[in-house]
């Protein structure tokens, strides 16, 4: 990819970071990455560019990147620790950087994982070691950031060469494993910081090596051997001149006749030579451009085992709450069950209850009928002398005392047609 693209992409991936309150997704800080790791082989570009980039994304960027390029150990240290430099010099302030001290520490556990013998011969690291010393012994999260860097690294920033650092850079250093981890007796890799502690706190007169004074270098004499001839005759001056100006004459008219064969030879040699290293070379980028294209994968390898790993957890968590729904369903199939039960034993019983509910109607109805035909038996039988005839004078009041009787008799049996 071109330099210009590799940048437009970042652009774009970079404003949807700020608009997502500086946070991707994992894939898209994978695509951060990849494009950055594209960015170290790109034409035109240098590692002031890549450094930008760091600086202006999460930790988690710097994280996958530092251990992506590491990872292989097919960049040079050197390339790596340039890098680290430009951060350093491009993402000095702490306002507007993002997770300010954690980019270092991730970039040191990273290098002295893949790179330890280079790591152990760097003049940088030590100096970010008293980096992040500075900030840890000033915030409880930086002192947290501080123990990772020594507990990851299991001691090993103590075998740096801290030879050019400062006494007060050692001394932030010490104060600040101090604080970070109070308990130095009872870890594993106590000897190494006991030894660092030894070696440039206690012994306040650090010895300077491969130094000779100038009154020492004064001291020195070398001798120069003495030869003796005595089985030959020293020449006189004139002759050891003679000799001089005829050999110097037949060398340059040698030289002279021979300088167009010689350049002929030469080229012929040579010619070979720069085809093979332009094949060699050729065949280097080639590689250089398959392990960045392998370092892209097994980052992407990296994030999909991740991803599967989490989906795997959401599976699992899912498969539970579904096992305790369906144990809740069981419990509410049997409760559901039970009422059924119940309801059908209510229904046989209010079925019973009706059933004698209507017998007990009907025999009230029928008894009702048989007092009702007891109490009009008389009268009826008193309206059958009357039924065939007029109504006179002489049977009205017959008649009328038939009505009131019947009147009586229904209310006796219940049956009223007016209150009070």
């Amino acid at each position: 990819m071109e330099l210009t693209e590799i940048k437009s992409e970042l652009d774009l991936l970079y404003q949807e970071y700020k608009d997502k309150k500086n946070n991707l997704s994992g894939i898209k800080t994978q695509s951060v990455v990849e494009l950055i790791i594209n960015m170290i082989s790109a034409k035109d570009a240098d590692y002031h560019d890549v450094a930008v980039e760091l600086a202006r994304f999460s930790a988690d960027v710097t994280k996958l990147f530092f251990e992506n390029i590491t990872k292989s150990k097919i960049i040079p240290f050197e390339v790596i620790s340039d890098i680290l430099q430009e951060l350093a010099n491009t993402d000095n302030d702490s306002k507007l950087s993002q997770y300010y001290v954690s980019k270092y520490v991730f970039a040191i556990i990273a290098i002295m994982g893949h790179y330890k013998e280079d790591a152990l011969k760097s003049s940088l690291l030590p100096q970010m070691v008293v980096f992040i010393a500075h900030f840890a012994i000033n915030s409880n999260k930086n002192k947290d950031k501080f123990r990772i860097l020594i507990t990851n690294t299991s001691g090993n920033i103590f075998k740096l060469d801290y030879s050019g650092v400062k006494r007060d850079g050692l001394i932030t250093i010490w104060n600040a494993t101090k604080t970070a981890i109070p308990n130095i007796e009872e870890i594993s890799y106590k000897l190494i910081i006991i030894n660092w502690k030894n070696k440039y706190i206690s012994n306040n007169n650090r010895k300077e090596t491969n130094t000779v004074s100038e009154d020492t270098k004064a001291d020195i004499h070398v001798e120069k051997p003495v030869t003796t001839r005595t089985d030959i005759t020293a020449p006189t001056e004139n002759t050891e001149n003679t000799i001089t100006e005829n050999f110097c004459d037949s060398v340059m008219k040698n030289m002279s006749e021979n300088k167009n064969d010689i350049i002929n030879v030469v080229t012929e040699l040579v010619s070979p030579i720069s085809r093979t290293i332009n094949s060699i070379q050729g065949e280097i980028n080639k590689i250089r451009e398959t392990e960045i294209e392998n370092i892209n994968l097994r980052a992407k390898v990296d994030v999909l085992e991740r991803q599967l790993s989490e989906q795997k957890d959401i599976l699992q968590n899912t498969n539970l709450s579904l096992m305790s729904a369906e144990t809740e369903n069981d419990t509410l199939r049997q409760k559901v069950i039970a009422l059924e039960s119940q309801n059908s034993e209510l229904e046989s019983k209010l079925n019973d209850a009706y059933t004698i509910n209507n017998r007990n109607s009907a025999l009230e109805v029928e008894k009702v009928r048989s007092e009702l035909k007891k109490s009009f038996e008389y009268l009826y039988e008193d309206w059958l002398e009357y039924e065939s005839s007029e109504v006179n004078e002489e049977n009205y009041q017959s008649l009328q005392a038939i009505i009131k009787k019947t009147f009586r008799s229904l209310e006796r049996n219940g049956i009223k047609f007016k209150e009070g």
